[in-house]
């Protein structure tokens, strides 16, 4: 419990400081479709494209780590086959977008 309740501190806490206001061309609309750990997910444009995302200032821990399935079973039943919007900050060594959500 106290893992979940750290957890959700994190993603509250890396969205609260997120700049009210932004350009329309660095925000991304659509649907969680998949969920790769705690902090990476895949996102369905309304294109039928798909992007991976990971999550700006969070670290989880990575499969086969302690922890590792209830960080990602936390951030699926938060954000699994809904709409988010994200805010990209950048893209990683991996070509995932870098996102605060919204």
């Amino acid at each position: 419990m106290t893992l979940r309740i750290c957890l959700l501190f994190l993603l509250l806490s890396s969205t609260a400081c997120r700049p009210t206001t932004t350009k329309e061309q660095d925000t991304i609309h659509g649907k969680v479709v998949g969920i790769a750990d705690g902090d990476t997910f895949t996102l369905l444009l309304d294109n039928k494209t798909t992007i991976k995302i990971r999550l700006a200032s969070i670290d989880c821990p990575e499969r086969k780590q302690p922890f590792s399935a209830v960080a990602t079973k936390f951030i699926s039943d938060a954000i699994f086959s809904r709409q988010v919007s994200v805010v990209v900050d950048s893209k990683d060594r991996y070509g995932r977008s870098i996102v605060g959500v919204l």
